[in-house]
């Protein structure tokens, strides 16, 4: 249950539930409700710089950032910090195809990510090519797995890893000076 999007009618019991009268008054106290959660959800998340690493843990373990693969990544208050605040973002991009570009921007690498219907590929099934990424250790691989994991919809299935070499052009200037020198005939 997320308190920040709870109706009032959702926490009444099914008896009163059922009558018009408590439901006329949860509707009509409703927006004043939403007011308030606005307000507390701004000033919480504006004010974060204040708060002691204990309640920024506790935060953390609301926001599902605790037990998540993303700890991993969290070395420092100010992660912490960047990880409460962008926690509604995050929830927004789980099972996008831009969840798992997040995933391969949050871990530094550059890559494509093709669906099934981009490569002709089975139905839900999707491959990432990261570019310049030759080999990765083993620890990289099992946490962008997990990532990918946590962050790709529940019905797609990951095909394939490809570690694609970066290509790329050099342009060098050369430039020449020729000395010409004309003498007269005589």
């Amino acid at each position: 249950m997320d308190i920040l999007n709870t109706k009032l009618i959702d926490l009444m019991p099914a008896t009163l539930k059922s009558s018009q009268e408590i439901q006329w008054i949860c509707a009509s106290v409703q927006p004043e409700i939403d007011e308030i959660i606005a307000c507390i959800d701004k000033i919480l998340f504006t004010r974060l710089n204040y708060l002691d690493d204990l309640t920024l843990d506790y935060l953390l373990v609301e926001c599902n950032i605790a037990n998540s693969p993303e700890m991993t990544l969290i070395a420092t208050r100010q992660d912490k910090i960047n990880f409460i605040k962008n926690y509604v973002q995050l929830k927004k991009l789980k099972g996008t195809k831009a969840g798992i570009q997040y995933v391969l921007n949050l871990l530094g690498f550059r890559g494509d990510i093709l669906e099934w219907f981009e490569y002709g590929g089975k139905p839900y099934n999707f491959q990432i090519s990261i570019a310049g990424a030759e080999s990765l250790p083993p620890e990289r691989m099992k946490l962008l797995n997990a990532l990918i994991l946590e962050y790709k919809n529940t019905r797609s299935w990951l095909s394939y890893i490809q570690n694609v070499a970066l290509k790329s052009t050099t342009y060098v200037a050369i430039s020449t000076t020729i000395n010409i020198t004309v003498r007269d005939k005589q």
